[in-house]
């Protein structure tokens, strides 16, 4: 379980402005663009080791070594996408950007039958339940006499490994066996929804786990060199559809000596934002307090805590309202709690319902400076003032604010009172 821990001084913070942009592809390097320049191929490549070290966060999973095709290298180079080479399987420009990958999907080579395959890193492991849509992009090399089905999604909870360039022998979560893909001019999309049943899956191959008899082919134009049958994958996408809220499984409220204590735990999070814990008098008018930050994405548990380092006289309420990247938001249970801090002092404010001005009577211990707020129902300041401490101040507020319940905030900067008033 990962704990995430924060000590905030209490704090109004409104929810206003602007949120980061994001994308909800979970798919590192999704276009095959991260690419080590210096350690690509002119020629095709012939190892695991060559593959890896020459993109990022992209594996060859078997022996069978796939190829990276890339705008940057010299055209008579066998993986440039327009390639001249004699051997080149055929010219295709990247449907995005500078570059794409290949898989092998039938025939013979160093195996009988030869796979290639793909093998990515996801961002945030995938969460059982929850439903993803799974999409790439494919096209047939020019070279190739037939197409293929069994072009499927295999999904792994740690990198797979196998010398071998035999295929992996496995039953995929997903798998292409619709029309046969004969399309050799245009990129065509393979879209999958899935939704796992476990949780923890981080990596996933794109293949075809099948031997050659299991495996449909159909005739394409154009003359096949080679014993291999190739397509070229662009644009993978694996991202969440209809996301599943935070989920909660603890919010508590804990007495400390000179402070309140809120922990809550979350079993999972995807694309979370941030979370904003709310304080209430009486358990329907609630103000935001504090904002932190949430892991953003994870499957597993997550704790996160802040101390409420100045807290209201006598009974408390608190909850937890989560907000997700898209906008959208939720809310915790709520918890009440009576705690007698260290460091609470006695304010008083009167008349309470009050019509254009309020009193404030304090100790003579409050600091020489004082800060006074008045929120609306909606968490909104709408008035405020400071003045240099003394035992009684009347404040006379604006005459054009609206009749209706209010909170009025004393901040001395070392506590804070906090208190329901009605303006008739």
């Amino acid at each position: 379980m990962k704990h995430v821990y924060f000590i905030n001084l209490l704090c109004i913070i409104f929810l206003f402005g602007y949120k980061d942009s994001y994308s909800q592809n979970l798919v590192l390097n999704p276009s095959f663009e991260d690419v080590n320049v210096s350690s690509m191929n002119c020629s095709w490549y012939t190892s695991q080791t060559q593959y890896n070290n020459a993109i990022n966060f992209w594996t060859c999973p078997t022996g069978g070594s796939t190829d990276i095709f890339n705008l940057s290298l010299s055209s008579s180079c066998y993986c440039h996408p327009m390639s001249t080479h004699s051997s080149n399987p055929g010219q295709q420009m990247p449907r995005t950007g500078n570059g794409y990958c290949n898989i092998v999907t039938y025939g013979n080579g160093g195996c009988t039958p030869w796979r290639e395959y793909v093998q990515g890193a996801l961002s945030a492991n995938l969460i059982a339940g929850q439903e993803y849509e799974v999409s790439f992009w494919v096209t047939l090399a020019d070279k190739m006499s037939v197409g293929t089905n069994n072009i499927g999604v295999k999904f792994e909870v740690a990198p797979y490994y196998q010398s071998s360039n035999c295929p992996y022998y496995t039953t995929p979560e997903l798998n292409y066996t619709g029309p046969i893909i004969l399309d050799k001019t245009n990129w065509v999309q393979i879209s999958f929804n899935y939704i796992p049943t476990v949780n923890g899956q981080s990596h996933f191959i794109i293949g075809n786990f099948y031997n050659d008899p299991a495996t449909s082919t159909a005739i394409a134009s154009g003359v096949r060199t080679g014993n291999t049958i190739r397509y070229y994958i662009e644009d993978v996408v694996i991202q969440p559809i209809n996301l599943l809220p935070v989920d909660f499984v603890n919010v508590e409220a804990k007495c400390m000596p000179s402070s309140v204590a809120i922990n809550w735990t979350t079993a999972s999070e995807i694309n979370s934002y941030r979370f904003v814990i709310e304080r209430s008098e009486d358990g329907l008018f609630f103000l935001p307090v504090s904002t932190i930050e949430s892991v953003k994405n994870s499957s597993d548990q997550t704790t996160y805590t802040w101390d409420d380092t100045e807290p209201i006289s006598g009974i408390a309420y608190y909850r937890i309202k989560q907000e997700n990247q898209d906008g959208s938001e939720r809310y915790s249970d709520i918890r009440s709690i009576t705690c007698t801090p260290q460091n609470n002092k006695n304010v008083t404010i009167f008349p309470n319902p009050f019509s254009d001005e309020v009193t404030i009577s304090m100790p003579d211990e409050i600091n020489e400076r004082v800060t006074i707020q008045l929120f609306n129902t909606l968490g909104q300041l709408v008035e405020q003032t400071t003045f240099k401490s003394k035992i009684r101040h009347t404040w006379k507020l604006n005459n054009q604010i609206v009749a209706g319940m209010y909170i009025i905030r004393v901040d001395d900067g070392e506590a804070i009172f906090q208190q329901k008033m009605t303006k008739y």
